[in-house]
């Protein structure tokens, strides 16, 4: 796979192209996925692949976008100890270490399917949409459609909730943020 810097309207991105474009052009997205650079800097770029929380992510990920049916997904670990966790339209999900080294593999999991339910429910929505973010219509589409891919593989879709409470008490995950996954859990309690 391909990896360049670009610069778009005078900003950097970052493009991934090889043979996902194929899947990706297939699938009616964009065959170069484009990251701004300047958002992956701030998050203490990418962790490689030979990294134990990369490995972690990657197998955690792979029977959720397996039975998502959504070819050209890929994952990848942000080095920022800030749990969070990322989509971008065309397939690129992020989660941060901090994530990863606080949650269990189905909380990260949970994390995952949620990231997985924003490209299935909104395709085309601005970059990025977070596990971490408002309690609004997008988020709570992804949380739904998240604990769908969780039942679907057989997990316990009290993971999403499990890793939405954690996520609610962190300590470095702002308080605006922390109060809005609280209404999204109760949010979750209301629609089961």
């Amino acid at each position: 796979m391909l990896v360049a810097t670009v610069r778009v309207s005078g900003k950097p991105f970052i493009l991934w192209v090889g043979l996902v474009s194929v899947a990706l052009a297939s699938a009616g997205c964009s065959p170069a996925v484009a990251v701004d650079a300047n958002w992956l800097s701030d998050r203490g770029g990418v962790i490689g692949a030979d990294a134990s929380a990369a490995a972690r992510v990657t197998h955690l990920a792979e029977s959720l976008i397996a039975r998502a049916g959504r070819s050209g997904v890929t994952v990848a670990v942000l080095g920022t100890r800030e749990p969070g966790a990322f989509a971008w339209p065309g397939g690129r999900v992020f989660v941060s270490r901090g994530l990863v080294e606080c949650m269990t593999d189905a909380e990260l999991q949970a994390a995952l399917a949620h990231e997985l339910g924003h490209l299935a429910a909104h395709p085309g929505a601005r970059p990025p949409a977070a596990v971490v973010g408002q309690a609004d219509p997008d988020e709570c589409d992804a949380d739904r459609a998240g604990l769908a891919l969780l039942v679907a593989i057989g997990q316990d879709p009290g993971a999403m909730r499990s890793m939405l409470s954690k996520l609610s008490v962190h300590p470095a995950v702002p308080e605006a943020a922390r109060r809005a996954v609280a209404l999204r859990i109760a949010q979750l309690s209301n629609s089961n």
